[in-house]
């Protein structure tokens, strides 16, 4: 059995049909919401490397989308374009879905583009205090104040 690079792993039966093994990397999807992580959508779903075809990347190009990676996930995936997909520490965001039957099981071909700015939970980055005190903990008086 000869494998295409661009391809991923396939797999074949006896009868000749072509099967897609989900096993070049683990990915994690993330909803986000103004720059913020506001949910994980799926965590450690398999997913095939494709390349990116010179059609597909063109098309891209001139609405104004530099494409760098293509991977194949599960139809049940739950990813939608613009959610966020981590593999290893890089950050991508989906710019294209599209439904692929051609080989077994049918899967999501998602273009994905380089994340311009590196997103955080919402945890890791908390809401400033709005409106902080400011006569809260001062020093400035040394603590002694005179009541009339």
């Amino acid at each position: 059995m000869r494998l295409r690079k661009d391809t991923g792993m396939l797999h074949r039966d006896r009868k000749g049909r072509r099967f897609l093994l989900f096993n070049d990397g683990d990915c994690d999807v993330y909803k986000v919401i103004d720059r913020r992580i506001d949910e994980k959508k799926e965590t450690g779903c398999g997913f095939s490397e494709q390349s990116v075809g010179e059609r597909r990347h063109w098309d891209a190009y001139v609405a104004g989308i530099l494409i760098v990676r293509t991977i194949r996930v599960r139809k049940e995936t739950n990813v939608d374009f613009g959610d966020l997909v981590v593999i290893g520490d890089e950050q991508y965001i989906v710019v294209q879905k599209d439904l692929k039957d051609d080989k077994m099981p049918e899967s999501w071909l998602l273009s994905l583009q380089k994340s311009p700015i590196e997103y955080k939970t919402a945890e890791a980055d908390p809401e400033p205090d709005p409106d902080p005190d400011p006569e809260e903990g001062s020093e400035t008086d040394g603590g002694d104040t005179v009541q009339d």
